[in-house]
Parts: C-alpha cells; sequence; structure tokens
C-alpha cells in the first residue's frame, strides 16, 4: 500500500506542477472533478457543489490510484516493469476513455502534448510506485 501511495501522490504533486506552470498541461483535476459530479448526480439525482468539487475529486484521486497502484505488490519479483505497465497503461486510458464515457475528452487529449504529458504523469507514478514497492520487498518492510 505505501508504494501505491507513493506513486498516487507522485501523480498529483507532479500534475499540480504542471497545470499551474504549463498552459497545454493536462486537466486531471477538471476530469476528476466531472466524473465525480456526474456520478454522484446519477446515483443522488443532486449535483456536487462546485466549491466541494475539487477537494472530494482529490481524495477520490488519491484513494483510487494509491489502490490501483498498490497491485504491483502482488509481483514484488517484477515490481518496477509491472508498475510502469500500469502507469503507461492508466494513462492511455485516462487519454483514451473519457469521451467514451460521456466526459470532457479534452482535458486529457486536446492536443499532443496533453495526451504525451498524460501518459508520462501515470507512467512515472508506476515507475515510482515499482521503485518504493521493491525496496520495501528488499528491505521486508513492505505490505
Amino acid at each position: 500500500m505505501i508504494g501505491g501511495l507513493a506513486g498516487a501522490i507522485t501523480v498529483t504533486v507532479l500534475h499540480e506542477l504542471l497545470r499551474r506552470n504549463f498552459s497545454d498541461a493536462p486537466r486531471l483535476d477538471k476530469l476528476g472533478e466531472e466524473a465525480l459530479d456526474k456520478t454522484v448526480a446519477a446515483v443522488t439525482g443532486r449535483h456536487v457543489p462546485a466549491e466541494k468539487q475539487y477537494p472530494a475529486s482529490l481524495a477520490a484521486d488519491l484513494i483510487s490510484n494509491t489502490l490501483y497502484y498498490s497491485t504491483v505488490a502482488f509481483k514484488p519479483g517484477s515490481a518496477l516493469l509491472t508498475g510502469t505497465v500500469l502507469g503507461a497503461t492508466a494513462g492511455a486510458g485516462a487519454v483514451k476513455l473519457p469521451g467514451r464515457l460521456g466526459l470532457n475528452a479534452a482535458t486529457t487529449a486536446a492536443t499532443s502534448n496533453r495526451r504525451m504529458l498524460t501518459i508520462a504523469l501515470y507512467t512515472i507514478g508506476g515507475i515510482v510506485t515499482g521503485l518504493v514497492t521493491r525496496r520495501l520487498t528488499q528491505t521486508g518492510r513492505a505490505m
């Protein structure tokens, strides 16, 4: 779980740095807010107030990405490879799936830079997960 958390935090921090400093950065924050609002509205019939969307989607992203990346621990002998593949797969999904799910595809796929950066963010998160998991496994602290 620690490796997965490290990967999730990496994606989040790098995304925040990119979106605040680069005009063509992916907008994972907006994608998360839209997904959260549409999901809550479908279940409850009510929308999430705008001022609560960012913190709620940030928490949901950290939790879901932690759980996703934590699956690297199931293959500790190949943690780095597994983390890299999982990260690249998550990035490709973040580029290809939003439009098919009725979400704004432009948040991650409007330009080639956004597509590349989206895949890179998640891949880096997977690499960090793999490295942390490998290190924790070597020291007998893997969870």
